[in-house]
């Protein structure tokens, strides 16, 4: 009897080899974005925080999926504006959720040139209409400033829709706004709970002055980080923001801390109007180093999620 064949042992070569995804053009990247994504987290991670103003829509668009509204009804967004003006006339109370709209978007951006009086027709039908399609969400105050920020990079109101409503109900950034402000409160107890950790004299120097850390941080959660901020440095953050979510505000926050830790050695309302001065100063690739340095993931995010029940 002869010797039964050997099965032939695999080599490498014999695996499915990776692709080299550093050689793909922002459209592959796009086209193929869930795939590379589970396949090479840390690719994308350094694909995003090398976006520039001419894949940014793409991008935006990419993570907001709009296809999940409008497959059904392409022209959702135009539907949702005629609905909005019909009820504007014969429902009350949505009637007042638009006076008040129309009350925050004549006050939003009041000295820029590029919110000409059509950008606010554009911003208005934007708020009536997500307050329509997240019924339960509707529209709360503040919430014109971040979509009038959407509008003026996407320059089209129906993307900007679906981006804000993806900022909203995706990343849960509706919990800044509402009643109580249940984001605002739990991202300043995690920042603190960074700072215990990494800059102690800081945490010091509010309990001297008996001062709350959201005094400083309030402004850059609610505006996210686009008041006193350079806009390029703005832009960058929503790119990493809508890539890993609420662990990136805690750590670019921290970040911002650290960096300016020296000013707070003063006055509450003095550091305050420095710190201002100096965050306009501040560079994309300094924030972002020292925001990657932030040890702040899953794991120390759940461990505040139980602290912060129990406080």
């Amino acid at each position: 009897m002869g010797d039964t064949p050997s099965k032939p042992e695999e080599t490498p070569s014999s695996f499915e080899q990776q692709p080299d995804y550093s050689k793909y053009t922002a459209q592959q990247v796009f086209d193929g974005w869930e795939e590379i994504e589970m396949k090479a987290p840390a690719f994308i991670r350094r694909f995003v925080k090398s976006i520039d103003n001419k894949t940014r829509l793409r991008y935006w668009l990419t993570m907001a999926n709009p296809e999940q509204y409008t497959i059904k009804n392409p022209d959702l967004f135009q539907s949702l504006c005629v609905q909005a003006e019909v009820r504007m006339v014969n429902d009350e109370e949505f009637k007042k959720i638009g006076q008040k709209i129309d009350l925050d978007v004549n006050r939003t951006f009041p000295n820029d040139p590029q919110m000409t009086e059509d950008k606010r027709l554009d911003l208005r039908d934007v708020l009536r209409s997500f307050a329509i399609l997240l019924p339960k969400t509707g529209y709360c105050q503040g919430m014109s400033f971040l979509a009038g920020q959407i509008l003026l990079v996407t320059q089209n109101p129906e993307d900007t829709l679906w981006i804000f409503t993806y900022f909203m109900k995706d990343l849960n950034l509706y919990g800044l706004f509402c009643d109580g402000l249940p984001l605002l409160k739990f991202a300043v107890f995690c920042i603190e709970w960074v700072i215990k950790h990494r800059i102690p004299s800081l945490v010091k120097y509010f309990q001297e002055k008996d001062t709350p850390l959201l005094l400083v941080v309030g402004q850059w959660l609610t505006a996210l980080f686009s008041i006193n901020f350079d806009k390029s440095v703005t832009l960058k953050i929503w790119d990493m923001f809508l890539l890993e979510g609420f662990v990136w505000l805690v750590k670019v926050s921290s970040a911002l801390l650290l960096i300016h830790s020296d000013i707070f050695n003063g006055l509450i309302d003095e550091v305050v109007i420095q710190l201002r001065q100096a965050t306009l100063k501040d560079e994309w690739r300094n924030v972002s180093m020292t925001a990657d340095g932030i040890v702040f993931g899953e794991k120390e995010l759940k461990e505040c999620k139980l602290a912060y029940d129990q406080s």
